[in-house]
Parts: C-alpha cells; structure tokens; sequence
C-alpha cells in the first residue's frame, strides 16, 4: 500500500551556489587577469549521491618586451569532483 506524499517526501530540496572573482590590472609594459571560480551542488536525490563540484584558476598575462616582441602567457587548471546519479 503507498502511503501518502512517498514520491514527495523522497526528494530533497536541490541547490547551486555558484561564485566568482577576478582581479585585472595594467603596468606601462603588461597586463595581467586573474579569476577563481567555484561551482557547488547538491541535486534532488537523497543523501551525497548527486554532488557536483568545480574549481577553476585561470591567468593571462601579457608583457612587451620591446617594440617588436611581445609575450604572453594563458594558464587555465579546473578541479571537478562529482558523484552523481547515472540515468538511463
């Protein structure tokens, strides 16, 4: 026999906080930009079965080495753990 609100009562209240910062800047010869980001959440299936989570770094910079050389450099790092409910 089902009881009353099962289905309802099974789910939990899913949620995503999702955060960002970045920094930037300028010299006469360079420039530089710099952000931190993370994504955290936690899906509508009960207990840690549905959790997604990332951190990501990522820097440019730039500089002029001369009027006719310039260098620069990119550098992206992303971290992802997840554990989640595979659907078919």
């Amino acid at each position: 026999v089902a009881l009353p609100h099962n289905i309802r009562d099974f789910f939990e209240l899913g949620k995503a906080i999702d955060n960002n910062v970045s920094f930037s800047g300028a010299g006469e010869k360079t420039t530089y930009y710099l952000s931190l980001n993370s994504v955290n959440s936690d899906g509508i299936m009960p207990g840690d079965n549905d959790k997604y989570n990332k951190y990501s770094v990522r820097f440019n910079g730039t500089a002029d080495l001369s009027n006719k050389i310039t260098t620069s450099i990119n550098i992206n790092y992303v971290n992802v753990n997840s554990d989640l409910v595979q659907g078919g």
